[in-house]
């Protein structure tokens, strides 16, 4: 009769006994995790059934060429395939915006290492949403508990800096910078089938009318590894984030990980001859296909050289149309503006970072603490 080779049970005409089709040893059918009911087939048990197919590893994100000079058009199925996959591309930068990027990384460079009483009288006004400076975790403080910098909205740019032309160095910049989001989202907007008005100059949908920039530091005194701003998507249609690194175009991430086959992998190259793309999740809504990713910093760097980045956050204008941009004129005019969607989307990231923050204190845990 024999027994299970598990269990060591006899079998039952409810637990028959089931063979191995690879090597002598039987099983109970509940020991094997095999209905008895189904159809007799071959069955191998775990120690001669071969190993499970590993995950494939999550896709790289791309480094796309523009250091030659080759419009960002050429490129348009490399882009719309790479914010399809993972919703992250890297550009390696043409000459002349990479030096552009030193240039303004200068002047950040030299506003941050001033005194803190000096960068104060820059300060955000509390309950101001944006431009001034803020130190660390004195804004938004689940995602600034460890980096201090300036936000700007718009157009308008306070002289941080005196006598070094500030303000007109740093609106070339970042006017440079916006030209080349707006010559992405037309690239990957035609390649996903939509309408190229809504992305052009003076469009709905145009990069170049403005949003946010962030210049940040990221401070670090944790271990190597430790999340240092906690993963979320951004609300935008792009976000451009340039990173200042030993070299122009350097290995490594400077600590910024983006999400994709079920785990965080580090992005390849960083310094001021590069810019990482990421797919907001308002291109997400437009462009359906177009993948919003995770994103998340951890610390590879250490406290004597904080990570400095500067990141462009590019909206649309507050009356466009929040739906899928290839639905015909007429299934569009229904859908909600960006400033219905700004105002739901916002409130339920306030109301989340509301329930984090309490949950820290109920551990007794400081309120700028991230995770």
């Amino acid at each position: 009769m024999g027994y299970c080779d598990a269990c060591r049970g006899l079998p039952s005409p409810t637990n028959p006994l089931i063979a191995c089709a690879s090597c002598p040893r039987r099983f109970h059918a509940a020991c094997a995790g095999v209905d008895a009911a189904a159809p007799a087939a071959p069955w191998s048990c775990d120690a001669c059934a071969p190993p499970p197919t590993p995950p494939p590893p999550p896709p790289p994100v791309a480094v796309v060429d523009l250091s030659d000079g080759s419009a960002v058009a050429a490129h348009a199925p490399a882009l719309a395939a790479a914010l399809g996959n993972v919703g992250a591309v890297q550009l390696l930068l043409p000459p002349a915006l990479a030096a552009l990027n030193a240039r303004a990384f200068e002047l950040w460079a030299e506003f941050l290492a001033k005194p803190e009483a000096y960068k104060a009288a820059f300060a955000i006004a509390d309950g101001a949403a944006a431009d001034g400076y803020h130190a660390r975790g004195a804004v938004a403080p689940y995602y600034n508990a460890h980096r201090s910098g300036v936000i700007y909205e718009g157009d308008a740019l306070a002289p941080l800096l005196a006598g070094v032309d500030f303000e007109a160095r740093v609106a070339e910049w970042r006017d440079a910078c916006r030209a080349l989001a707006a010559a992405v989202l037309d690239a990957v907007a035609g390649e996903r089938g939509a309408p190229r008005g809504p992305f052009a100059a003076g469009g709905a949908f145009d990069a170049r009318r403005g949003g946010q920039f962030h210049v940040k530091r990221t401070h670090c005194a944790a271990a190597d590894g430790a999340v240092l701003l906690p993963p979320h998507r951004d609300p935008s249609l792009l976000s451009m984030v340039n990173h200042v690194a030993p070299s122009p175009v350097a290995p490594g991430g400077a600590g910024l990980e983006i999400y994709g086959g079920g785990r965080y992998r580090p992005i390849a190259v960083a310094g001021v001859g590069v810019c990482t793309i990421l797919a907001g999740s308002l291109l997400a809504s437009v462009l359906p296909g177009v993948v919003s990713p995770k994103h998340r910093i951890v610390a590879t760097f250490d406290a004597d050289t904080p990570r400095l980045a500067a990141t462009f956050f590019f909206q649309p204008s507050d009356d466009a149309r929040i739906c899928d941009l290839r639905a015909p004129e007429k299934a569009r005019r229904g859908a909600p503006t960006y400033a219905q969607w700004r105002k739901k989307a916002y409130g339920r990231y306030y109301k989340a970072t509301q329930s984090r923050l309490a949950k820290l204190e109920a551990r007794g845990e400081p309120r700028s603490q991230s995770r």
